[in-house]
């Protein structure tokens, strides 16, 4: 559910500021399943508002990441629990954050 909330917020945040083509990548494959195949019967109200939002006016992709190529946004996600914020924005890259992006950026590069 964590990662539904995430991806609505994202989304909604990408709107506003004027994004009209955007690449949404996660490790959670199951949310991509749920967005892609749950019909208007099966869907739970934030599922609902994420395909809305997708279906705007603008170009949304959803592209997943292996989660062992995905060491930045979990290092995100702990970092805001530690906050215990309910959102946290940058507007910047955290330093820390540049040594797992460059690990992240080989693993996709060449993940073997």
């Amino acid at each position: 559910m964590a990662e539904l909330w995430g991806t609505l917020k994202g989304l909604e945040i990408c709107w506003q500021l004027g994004f009209r083509k955007v690449e949404l990548e996660g490790d959670a494959s199951e949310v991509f399943s749920i967005l892609a195949d749950c019909n208007a019967a099966c869907q739970p109200r934030i599922v609902a508002k994420i395909q809305a939002l997708i279906a705007q006016d603008w170009e949304v992709t959803l592209i997943h990441i292996p989660r062992d190529a995905n060491s930045c946004v979990d290092w995100l996600a702990k970092s805001t629990l530690q906050k215990r914020s309910r959102f946290w924005h940058h507007q910047i890259m955290p330093n820390q954050l540049a040594h797992l992006f460059d690990q992240d950026l080989h693993e996709i590069i060449d993940p073997g």
